[in-house]
């Protein structure tokens, strides 16, 4: 059974906050804070950010949000492609408001642009685009999301599959080995 956005998202969701002092290997990264979607309003989170997308080592795709005073990553998305689309949203008029959608169930990410200067805006939303949905081959120096045809669907559903039981596996381990700590220190 192929795993569906939302199971992928929440499974692999980086929901902690993590630090990361290390030099950063994005793709492609821009200076952008987090909205918060409430009815049909967004409100920006005050914060200073950054958007970045990376190939992990595992060659799987991650959008991620950090904040820049903290040094904390504060979203990290494994993406498939084919699962999103990042783009502008014409409806607000008051900023620079970018959208990560996710196709299969319609969760919304909401992004406001913090680079002081507008002319790379498209190309910023064209290059996220490209490496999440095209991925660069394994072993490519500079990536460059057209360097390859794009995956067909049964290799995708089969990777997906595949990271997903690995996974699940190494949770429930981990579970059973704390479930296993506890039985210890309750005897």
């Amino acid at each position: 059974k192929t795993m569906s956005a939302t199971e992928r998202m929440a499974l692999f969701s980086g929901g902690g906050n993590r630090n990361t002092n290390a030099s950063s290997k994005a793709l492609v990264e821009f200076r952008a804070g987090k909205m918060t979607l409430s009815g049909n309003l967004v409100t920006p989170d005050k914060r200073k950010g950054m958007v970045m997308v990376e190939q992990g080592d595992d060659q799987l795709m991650h959008f991620k949000w950090k904040d820049r005073t903290s040094g904390n990553i504060e979203g990290d998305y494994i993406i498939f492609p084919g699962d999103v689309e990042f783009k502008k949203v014409p409806q607000c008029t008051t900023g620079r408001v970018f959208l990560l959608k996710f196709k299969e169930n319609g969760n919304k990410l909401f992004f406001w642009m913090q680079e002081p200067k507008t002319d790379k805006d498209e190309e910023f939303c064209k290059k996220v685009n490209d490496y999440l949905n095209n991925p660069p081959a394994p072993g490519s120096s500079s990536g460059g999301g057209g360097s390859r045809g794009p995956r067909s669907e049964e290799h995708t559903s089969a990777r997906s599959d595949l990271v997903c039981r690995l996974l699940l596996e190494k949770k429930n381990t981990q579970h059973a080995s704390k479930t296993k700590d506890n039985d210890i220190s309750h005897d």
